[in-house]
C-alpha cells in the first residue's frame, strides 16, 4: 500500500480513535454503500483496518431510472470483488413521499433511516445491539457545506460546528470526517477503486449542490483559505458550544420536571420558575425543544419563545411533533399525546392495575358515622356504594363529558368546570375523574362531585377515594 493510503488510514485511526468510535471488541457494521466515491472508500477503509463484521447496504430508490439500477449493479460487484455481504432495498419513493406529504430529501431520509434501525435492531447475529452501527461516508467537505446550509437559514452555535462524528440515537458513525473530498478522490484511485457518479450532483436544483457547485468555488476565488477557515471557525465554535452547552445543561436541569406516566417519560419546562426576560431564556427555550428531537422553523420557534415568555396557551403542531404552553410550564413532544389508554378500576381499597401516575390516590371504605371527623375539600370525593355499579373507574377528561353537580338538577360539562377554575391545556388532559362501571361521571378531581351518589340518610357504606393536595 502506497503512502497515499498509509497516511489516510493513520489518519482515520487516529480520528475514531481520538473521538471513541467503533472502538469495542468485534462491532457490528452497517455501511450505506451508494457506489460514490465517498462510501466505496469508506467500506474499503474499514475493511482495510481490520473491522471484520462489515455488511454493506444499497438502498434503491428508483428516482434515475437506468442510473440507478447502474448503481446497484456496481455495489453487487464491489461487494463480491472485497468479500463483503451485501443487503439491498428498492423503496417506492414517489409514493412514500406522496403519502407522507414529505419533500424527496425527507422522504429518502426517512426511508434509508428506518430500514437502518430495522438492521440494527432486528438482524440475527450474536452481536448485541449495543455494539451495532452505521457507518455513512461523510467528510469534511460535507460538513462545511452543512454550516453554510445552517448559516443561511438561520441556526445556533451548534449548527456552525458541523456535522457530528456520531449520533447515539440512530447509531450513526461518521469515520471520514477527518478526510476532504480531495483525499477521498486520492485514496480510491491509489488502490484502483472503481465507482459512480451521480449525475443529479452536477446540478443546482438543490441548496446543497448550489454551495458545493457555486458558492463554494466563488468563496475560494475571493480567499483561496476559505475552507482552512471555516474548518478553524468550526473547530472554535465546538469548544464554545462545549463550554456554553455546560451552562444549558445546569440550568435545563433546574427547570425541567420530569413525569413518568406508565413508563413514557414527559418533561415539562417550568417557566414560571424562570427569569423570562434573561437574555438565555430564548436559547434555553430552544435547547428543551431540540432536546426532544425537534427540529422548527426560527419562526415558528420565535412564537413559541414569545408565547413561553408571556405564558400564553398554544399548541402548536407539525409533521411529528407537539408542542404545547400554558402559565406554567412547555412541552414538546415528537408524538400525540393521547391518554385515553390510562384507564383504571378500582376494586375494593385498590387501584388497578397499580401505576406510578395513580400512587398519589387513596381509597378507602368508611361508614357515614364516622364522616364527622373527615375534612372535606376538592380533592376528596364521598360515594355511596349502593347508588352506583362496581367497579369504579378512574380516567382522565374527554371531549364532551357532563356531570351533574352536586345540589343541580341538570348536567354541566367537565370542560366548562375547568375553564372557569383555569386550567391550562395540559391540566385539562391529565386530570383524573371517577366514573361507574356504566360511565356516569361520579367525581372529577379538584373541582366537582356528581349529585347521583351524594351520600344521604339511607347510606350505609361510603366508599372515600382522596387525591393530592390541589
Amino acid at each position: 500500500m502506497s503512502d497515499i493510503s498509509n497516511n489516510i488510514l493513520t489518519r482515520v485511526k487516529q480520528y475514531l480513535s481520538d473521538n471513541d468510535l467503533l472502538q469495542s471488541d468485534s462491532p457490528l457494521i452497517f455501511v450505506g454503500l451508494s457506489g460514490g466515491s465517498d462510501s466505496v472508500a469508506l467500506i474499503h477503509i474499514l475493511k482495510s483496518l481490520g473491522y471484520a463484521n462489515v455488511i454493506a447496504t444499497h438502498c434503491n430508490f428508483q428516482l434515475r431510472g437506468e442510473e440507478s439500477e447502474r448503481d446497484q449493479t456496481f455495489c453487487e460487484s464491489l461487494c463480491k470483488q472485497l468479500r463483503v455481504k451485501l443487503y439491498k432495498r428498492r423503496f417506492a419513493t414517489t409514493d412514500y413521499m406522496e403519502r407522507k406529504h414529505l419533500s424527496l430529501e425527507m422522504a429518502c431520509r426517512e426511508l434509508r433511516y428506518n430500514w437502518w434501525a430495522e438492521l440494527v435492531n432486528t438482524f440475527v447475529s450474536d452481536v448485541p445491539a449495543t455494539n451495532r452501527f452505521v457507518a455513512v461516508g461523510h467528510h469534511l467537505d460535507d460538513s462545511i457545506e452543512t454550516v453554510l446550509m445552517n448559516l443561511m437559514r438561520g441556526t445556533g452555535i451548534n449548527g456552525l460546528t458541523g456535522i457530528v462524528p456520531f449520533n447515539q440515537a440512530t447509531k450513526v458513525v461518521r469515520p471520514l470526517l477527518c478526510l476532504t473530498r480531495n483525499d477521498i478522490i486520492s485514496y480510491v484511485e491509489d488502490n484502483d477503486l472503481g465507482y459512480v457518479t451521480d449525475s443529479t450532483n452536477r446540478e443546482n436544483d438543490c441548496q446543497r449542490n448550489s454551495i458545493r457547485n457555486r458558492l463554494l468555488p466563488l468563496m475560494e476565488e475571493i480567499n483561496s483559505n476559505t475552507r482552512r477557515g471555516i474548518i478553524n471557525t468550526m473547530a472554535h465554535l465546538q469548544e464554545i458550544r462545549d463550554i456554553a452547552y455546560q451552562h444549558i445543561e445546569e440550568k435545563l436541569h433546574e427547570h425541567v420536571k420530569t413525569e413518568d406516566r406508565s413508563g413514557w417519560i414527559i418533561r415539562h419546562l417550568m417557566t414560571r420558575d424562570m427569569d423570562v426576560n434573561r437574555g438565555d431564556f430564548p436559547t434555553l427555550v430552544r435547547e428543551f425543544i431540540l432536546s426532544q428531537g425537534i427540529r422548527l422553523h426560527p419562526n415558528t420557534l420565535a412564537e413559541v419563545v414569545q408565547s413561553a415568555r408571556i405564558g400564553e396557551r398554544k399548541i402548536y403542531q407539525g409533521e411529528g411533533y407537539w408542542i404545547c404552553n400554558s402559565e406554567d410550564d412547555l412541552l414538546a413532544e415528537t408524538k400525540p399525546l393521547d391518554f385515553n389508554n390510562e384507564v383504571y378500576e378500582i376494586h375494593g381499597t385498590e387501584i388497578v392495575p397499580g401505576c406510578n401516575a395513580t400512587d398519589m390516590y387513596n381509597v378507602f371504605i368508611t361508614t357515614p358515622d364516622k364522616l364527622e371527623s373527615l375534612h372535606v375539600d376538592a380533592t376528596m370525593t364521598l360515594i355511596d356504594a349502593d347508588k352506583v355499579h362496581l367497579p369504579l373507574i378512574m380516567r382522565h377528561w374527554q371531549e364532551g363529558d357532563r356531570i351533574l353537580p352536586f345540589g343541580r338538577k341538570k348536567t354541566k360539562l367537565v370542560s366548562d368546570f375547568m375553564n372557569d377554575a383555569h386550567f391550562s391545556w395540559w391540566q385539562k388532559a391529565t386530570n383524573w375523574l371517577v366514573t361507574d362501571s356504566d360511565g356516569t361521571i361520579l367525581w372529577v378531581y379538584g373541582l366537582r362531585s356528581s349529585d347521583v351518589a351524594r351520600i344521604d340518610s339511607q347510606t350505609k357504606k361510603v366508599i372515600a377515594i382522596v387525591g393530592p393536595e390541589f
